[in-house]
């Protein structure tokens, strides 16, 4: 009866689950609309990059509506103004925009509308020498900046889904101009490369978006390889002659069964967490944006790295709440009447019990130092007590479940069916 009360509360808060959907308008209560085609021929061909002067820069800062992704690039090229970042990230800007350009081919012949094309993200560089008046207007005395724009799809999810704003203010154009919308910043360091910058790109546009390290993403036989190597080859020889000179004690212990079954669940939910995701395609463990790092990219397609990691610990405490219902918590349930009934043992019977237990004593000791399986239970808890636990366990793992879905609905606004939401 107590299993089937139990399947009754979950199926309840099961049955609280709503489905959310959260479409995103066309944009026509905006006037003015930057299209993909208004872009393409002002497109280099030899580098893949859009510049613009202050004659045409308004095609990008007067729309609300940007049908396509952009990556805005402010920098000053001239000499006397002497910027060495802004030159020295000038080439990888270019090849990050030539290898998007020639990698992602036009996709409006096809039936391919679904697929990354290069008509779904623009590189555009604004130079301070023939842009002189949009700098002035942002009040910006730095250079170089790194502008990633989302598309107005995009933007109006992570403003409804994120920010949770209302129609009144998604109605109000100023969240999706170029100047005062929500944007990500990339910084320029001295790491920077073509590689780097992609997965920061397609990390914040949510996108799927990598350039080859030259041929050399396989493995490679180098001097720092050969070195860990050796480290772990000596560590192990150093553990396997501890274990022989403490007459394999330490392997004992080291091959009790729960280890090895703890462990197994560790590297399971890892893996399916998708690390060998973050590690096959190299993306970056954190991302950053205007308002510091955040911990997951939207988009069912991408993730960054610190992903696995929380969506692991989710795995985890989940399990940690089904264990305890299926595991502990029926070992210490109250035992049936009937049950206690017939261990009452008379006075005599109890004596004699005594006497062999006494005998055992040191027997029993040994033994139990010996054993590696848990204690058993001595004690049982009270009605009361264990279905006050039972129903917190059930809390609980609801609460887990919902932070699984809520980290769902943070990838993609869409997802149809929510519990509640904690994040």
């Amino acid at each position: 009866m107590k299993l089937f009360q139990f399947i009754k509360l979950i199926l309840f808060f099961v049955g609280i689950c709503l489905a959310v959907k959260n479409p995103v308008p066309n944009g026509k209560k905006f006037k003015s609309v930057l299209s993909k085609d208004a872009l393409v021929p002002l497109r280099d061909p030899k580098t893949g990059v859009v510049k613009l002067t202050d004659k045409n820069i308004k095609l990008i800062v007067n729309p609300a509506v940007r049908e396509a992704n952009i990556v805005v690039f402010l920098t000053a090229n001239s000499p006397q103004i002497g910027c060495k970042a802004c030159k020295d990230f000038l080439p990888i800007f270019q090849k990050t925009a030539k290898t998007f350009m020639e990698s992602y081919p036009d996709k409006t012949l096809d039936n391919s509308a679904d697929q990354l094309s290069n008509r779904d993200l623009f590189f555009i560089e604004l130079d301070y020498s023939v842009t002189g008046e949009f700098f002035k207007s942002l009040k910006i005395d730095r250079v170089p900046h790194i502008w990633v724009v989302p598309s107005y799809d995009v933007l109006y999810r992570y403003l409804t889904t994120e920010k949770n704003l209302g129609p009144d203010e998604l109605a109000d154009p100023s969240n999706f101009l170029l100047k005062s919308s929500d944007h990500y910043q990339y910084s320029v360091s001295e790491g920077s490369s073509p590689q780097e910058f992609s997965n920061y790109i397609s990390a914040a546009l949510q996108i799927s978006f990598k350039i080859s390290n030259g041929g050399n993403d396989g493995f490679e036989l180098d001097e720092t390889t050969v070195g860990m190597a050796i480290i772990a080859i000596s560590i192990i020889v150093i553990i396997k002659k501890k274990i022989n000179d403490q007459d394999n004690t330490l392997l004992q212990k080291a091959s009790k069964p729960r280890v090895w079954m703890g462990l197994s669940v560790l590297l399971i939910c890892l893996f399916c967490s998708g690390y060998m995701f973050t590690v096959v395609r190299g993306v970056p463990l954190l991302a950053r944006n205007e308002k510091g790092p955040f911990y997951f990219a939207g988009g069912s397609q991408y993730q960054i790295g610190i992903e696995s990691f929380i969506v692991c610990g989710v795995y985890l405490f989940i399990g940690f709440w089904v264990v305890l219902l299926t595991d502990i918590l029926p070992k210490y349930a109250p035992i049936e009447e009937e049950h206690q009934s017939e261990k009452v043992v008379t006075v005599t019977e109890k004596d004699e019990s005594n006497k062999e237990e006494k005998e055992n004593d040191t027997e029993e000791k040994e033994d139990s130092e010996e054993k590696d399986d848990v204690p058993q239970n001595h004690f049982h808890l009270s009605e009361t007590a264990h279905s006050v636990l039972v129903i917190i366990a059930v809390i609980g793992l609801y609460y887990a479940f919902s932070l699984l879905t809520s980290i769902y609905l943070k990838k993609d606004g869409g997802y149809p069916f929510a519990m509640s939401r904690v994040l």
